[in-house]
């Protein structure tokens, strides 16, 4: 499969269709997007010296969703690997994971990005590639072929380690080739999609295999997501996809009351990263009243395999497995278990290739078996389909004497009209084993000093859970610390509060 040619083929038949606009009025073309990825992809054959199986990294600032998506086509139409960085990992992180891809070549974007690139060794910048002016130049006249690792992805960091994850050319084709089921992609009119996805992420993968099939739609960046931004958006472009993680949703929900909260011109919500709370997903529907909500579950070792739920699922339900991807719930000595019991949750796309971690054969083999992905959650499935998430495996808190799931604690917390996000985890504890603690982030609204919010979150707590699960301490912060799609990052509360704790 020729990238840029399929590009080609969109800008022949739809040359003044817009696939990426963004909130600072800047939009790109499908014409303007094929000649200017030929056009770079000629400067880094020709004047960078870029050949099949190269890695380039691709570094903008997180807005340039527009010079991105040119990059991105350019570099697999030259035949090398897509590294995509973000400004926001420093200049040290960018440097070693430069090291660990073996980046041949950085091309970059935007003021932070320079900033940040500055001690790589080669590196190309874009100036103003929209218009062109940026890669002069003999624009490419025949297409490469594709890599044998399209590109490398790094996760997200949840549990502490960030780790390169490669996607094969075969895991890439097929991937691109089946999301044609996605409602986006069958939608008979034009679409708006507005979102704030991160780059280099699976979702941004997804977001870009749309644009080179879709030509019906529109995607729109929002580098601020706070609740206004995103009414703003909705309603300045008559947006008829959204998407979401579930914290952004949930300040969506508690910001938008009254008569006039409804945002009736979407149709459907996509709630992505972690999983969302059965009430965020019910209250989602009153703020988008003519749309379907669906809770999406995948990770960036599974590439295209996903469980999708359209909302109402049965209570706690992420959803069922979509076309295409298969699940498996195993034991600990990797053999399936009955319906209905809990263990491993592992996922597979029929039709994929393997992907592996760069560097790591140790984590490869532990987690990647032929088509199958250890995902490191457990879960159990139903005699319907529906799966279950139980919890992260790595988040379940041994505690006198019995596995806790932390999950189960946050959806408990959360319920409570005053908590706006919660994370709890485990700290060692000579006792216990492990003690119950809970992070949180309440409303501004509520005045009660620290003693008074966690003597009332006890007692809410203590109501409705089991008495081993009621958080013993309880952590105040401003806000989470999250990785860039969203996640809580429970590794650095675990480190920051357990000699405090124990």
């Amino acid at each position: 499969m020729a990238v840029l040619n399929v590009l080609c083929d969109r800008a022949e038949g739809t040359p003044g269709d817009i696939p990426f606009r963004s909130v600072t009025g800047k939009s790109l073309s499908y014409e303007e997007w094929a000649r200017s990825s030929r056009a770079l992809a000629g400067v880094l054959r020709e004047q960078c010296g870029v050949r099949l199986n190269d890695r380039v990294m691709i570094v903008v600032d997180r807005e340039m969703w527009l010079e991105y998506a040119i990059a991105y086509v350019a570099v697999l139409a030259a035949g090398a690997t897509v590294v995509t960085a973000r400004p926001e990992e420093g200049r040290a992180s960018l440097e070693r994971s430069a090291e660990l891809t073996a980046t041949s070549l950085c091309v970059f974007s935007g003021a932070r990005a320079r900033e940040v690139t500055s001690g790589l060794s080669r590196r190309l910048e874009l100036t103003d590639t929209v218009t062109g002016t940026a890669v002069s130049g003999t624009a490419m006249t025949e297409e490469a072929e594709l890599p044998e690792v399209v590109e490398l992805l790094f996760t997200s960091g949840t549990t502490g380690r960030r780790m390169a994850v490669g996607c094969p050319r075969a895991d890439f084709v097929d991937g691109l080739r089946q999301e044609v089921r996605s409602p986006v992609s069958n939608s008979p009119r034009r679409s708006v999609l507005v979102h704030h996805i991160p780059l280099g992420t699976q979702a941004a993968q997804r977001v870009l295999w749309e644009a080179l099939r879709a030509s019906r739609l529109t995607n729109v960046y929002l580098p601020n997501t706070s609740p206004n931004a995103i009414r703003s958006a909705v309603e300045k472009y008559s947006a008829t996809f959204v998407g979401l993680v579930p914290f952004t949703a949930r300040r969506l929900v508690r910001a938008c009351t009254g008569a006039n909260a409804a945002l009736p011109s979407v149709e459907w919500v996509s709630v992505g990263s972690s999983p969302a709370d059965d009430d965020v997903l019910n209250s989602l529907t009153e703020v988008f009243p003519n749309a379907q909500v669906m809770n999406m579950y995948g990770l960036t070792e599974a590439g295209a395999a996903r469980i999708r739920g359209v909302h109402p699922n049965p209570p706690g339900a992420l959803g069922t497995p979509e076309p295409g991807t298969r699940v498996s719930i195993r034991g600990d000595d990797g053999a399936p278990v009955p319906c209905g019991h809990k263990g491993d949750l592992w996922i597979s796309r029929l039709g994929g290739q393997a992907r592996f971690y760069v560097g790591d054969p140790a984590a490869t083999a532990a987690v990647f078996r032929g088509d199958w992905v250890r995902t490191g959650d457990i879960a159990w499935v139903d005699s319907d389909g529906y799966v279950y998430l139980v919890d992260r495996a790595r988040d379940i808190i041994n505690s006198v004497g019995q596995k806790i799931a932390s999950i189960e604690i946050e959806t408990c917390l959360r319920a409570h009209e005053l908590v706006v996000e919660a994370a709890v985890f485990g700290t060692p504890s000579r006792l216990l084993g492990e003690r119950v603690v809970a992070a949180v982030v309440v409303d501004q609204s509520w005045s009660a000093n620290a003693e008074d919010i966690q003597r009332e979150l006890m007692v809410h707590c203590r109501e409705r859970l089991s008495p081993y699960a009621v958080p013993s301490r309880f952590v105040h912060l401003e806000a989470m610390p999250t990785g860039p799609t969203g996640k809580v990052l429970k590794h650095v509360l675990r480190k920051t509060y357990s000699q405090d704790l124990t």
